[in-house]
């Protein structure tokens, strides 16, 4: 959003993806093909961040200035997303041959038909087929960006750009895949799975998001179920769900969250029958049994992402699947930026 279409400098970013279950920061050093990248992590207090939406701001703050000591300087420039089902993102086409204020027209007349009242939108051109431009818009209402923008304010930390959370995970995925491995395919879907919902979105030929749809059903869903089960209070039900220590017991729960997640992505993907491959991402997707059922998903091409090859050593690797859209707004380092 912020900064899509403005040309300015580049500045280097800290990717800060507010989740409702963990804040996710990544830091990169380097230049672009080559760099290398810190990321650190840290538990969301319960009932701040809901369905993207901020809950309360003063404990936000307190909690990414924990965050924050993590790195070795505090840092001075974000880059940071809304998410969930709030944001809305389309691509329309418009006549390659349009001013820049008959553009802008065209644009703001399209995002009355999205969304009315107080909002903020952007655009950016992605491509130019013939004599039609393929502009993406991004519209989403004034309150989401300015709770964020307020709270890293009160931080003295400048938020430089303000994305959506689905393409800068798109972003991430064309960094850590590869172009080449996604130009092999005919047809790219991505699968984010949260701690309240999941995500599904497919890629067009430039691999920019064309289709993007939220349901809500996430990796809460299993940890509330096992606590409930077991008698545990939330962090240490979902503790021993990360370290996959789901006694057998209890395993029959585990197996129906999995199969849920898996009808919920077999849903998303009725009617995209030319999709051949399915990018895996998100904390949810850590739980072993469900990766294990994931890479047969529907005889489909599934790829986990590996962020081991740009992540700082001592970096738990493991995780990086949690760590891909924080890094997908952290790219944004490489791209010109609002002075």
């Amino acid at each position: 959003m912020a900064g899509m279409k403005t040309k300015g400098i580049t500045y280097s970013l800290v990717g800060v993806d507010l989740g409702s279950q963990s804040i996710k920061a990544v830091a990169i050093s380097g230049r672009r093909g080559k760099y290398t990248t810190q990321a650190y992590d840290i538990p969301t207090p319960a009932g701040v961040i809901e369905d993207g939406q901020i809950k309360d701001l003063g404990k936000l703050e307190l909690t990414l200035r924990e965050l924050f000591k993590s790195f070795n300087v505090k840092p001075k420039f974000v880059a940071t997303s809304v998410s969930g089902t709030r944001p809305t993102t389309k691509i329309i086409e418009l006549d390659a041959k349009l001013s820049d204020s008959a553009l802008q027209k065209a644009v703001e007349e399209e995002v009355d038909n999205i969304l009315s009242g107080d909002r903020i939108y952007d655009y950016e051109i992605l491509q130019q087929e013939g004599d039609k431009n393929k502009v993406l818009i991004s519209v989403v209402s004034s309150d989401l960006v300015n709770d964020r923008v307020a709270t890293f304010s009160n931080m003295n930390v400048q938020v430089k750009v303000m994305d959506v959370s689905i393409h800068a995970l798109a972003r991430a995925v064309r960094d850590v895949v590869g172009e080449s491995v996604l130009k092999a395919s005919k047809h790219v879907a991505l699968l984010d799975i949260g701690a309240q919902s999941l995500s599904f979105a497919v890629l067009d030929e430039d691999f920019e998001v064309s289709y993007h749809r939220v349901v809500p059903s996430g990796g809460n869903q299993l940890t509330e179920n096992l606590s409930m089960a077991t008698g545990m209070d939330l962090e240490s039900a979902e503790k021993m769900k990360i370290e996959d220590r789901i006694p057998e017991a209890n395993k029959p729960i585990e197996d129906a969250y999995v199969n849920s997640v898996i009808r919920n992505a077999e849903r998303l993907m009725m009617g995209q029958r030319d999709i051949d491959t399915v990018i895996v991402t998100g904390g949810g997707a850590l739980l072993k049994r469900l990766q294990t059922q994931l890479r047969s998903f529907q005889q489909k091409k599934v790829i986990f992402p590996d962020m081991s090859k740009v992540m700082k050593p001592g970096s738990k690797v493991e995780d990086g699947l949690k760590y891909m859209t924080a890094l997908g707004l952290a790219l944004r380092s490489f791209e010109p930026c609002p002075i």
